[in-house]
């Protein structure tokens, strides 16, 4: 976790110099630059590859192949679209299960 700390300024009150909103709006700035990012190489890729072509990005060290995956994640679950919105909902319901009891715990503090 991050530290927050307190400073008494010129007029007597304190203040906290890293607040949570701040954090996170420098994790939201950083996961929209990695999307922007990965959109852009995406775009290129399509643009400028035919279909299952390899080039080298950077010789002997990062390789772009063009590779098209029409299944769920990591191309898992095959031609079975029923299955894959079902693992889905299974893992936002536990997310949704867990968060709850975290949140109803932080509010008995």
């Amino acid at each position: 976790m991050s530290q927050t700390r307190s400073y008494e300024s010129p007029a007597g009150s304190t203040s906290l110099s890293r607040s949570r909103s701040f954090e996170s709006a420098q994790l939201f700035g950083v996961a929209a630059i990695v999307v922007a990012l990965d959109q852009y190489t995406k775009h290129l890729v399509t643009a400028n590859f035919l279909p299952g072509e390899s080039r080298f990005v950077i010789p002997h060290l990062l390789k772009w192949t063009y590779e098209q995956n029409e299944h769920g994640a990591f191309g898992l679950f095959g031609s079975s679209p029923v299955l894959l919105i079902l693992m889905a909902l299974i893992v936002l319901l536990i997310f949704w299960y867990s968060f709850r009891d975290q949140a109803r715990q932080s509010g008995r503090r």
